[in-house]
C-alpha cells in the first residue's frame, strides 16, 4: 500500500506541468475493486497509472462523483492525501 500511495503522489505531483489540472470527470461504481476504479478513471481521464496489482489492497470500493477532478475523486476515496504547500508568514 505505500509503494502504491508514494507512486500515485509522484504522478500526481507532475500533473500541473504536464496535464491540464481542471480536468473534471464524471464516475460512478458500487462495491468495485481499486484496479477496477483506476481503470475507470484511466479510460475516461488522458491520467494513466502505473503499478504492480500486488500494492493494491484487496477492498471494494463504492462511489458517485460528477464533474470532479480526478485528484479530488482519489483524495475522497483515501487513496491520496493532497496538502498545501505551507507558506511562511
Amino acid at each position: 500500500m505505500k509503494k502504491f500511495i508514494t507512486l500515485l503522489l509522484f504522478f500526481i505531483s507532475f500533473w500541473g506541468t504536464a496535464q491540464d489540472s481542471t480536468e473534471k470527470i464524471s464516475i460512478s461504481f458500487s462495491d468495485a475493486t481499486l484496479k477496477q476504479v483506476i481503470s475507470d478513471i484511466e479510460n475516461k481521464s488522458p491520467y494513466r497509472f502505473f503499478f504492480l496489482e500486488e500494492w493494491l489492497p484487496e477492498r471494494r470500493i463504492s462511489g458517485s462523483f460528477k464533474e470532479k477532478g480526478v485528484d479530488k475523486i482519489l483524495e475522497e476515496l483515501s487513496l491520496i492525501h493532497i496538502s498545501e504547500p505551507m507558506r511562511p508568514y
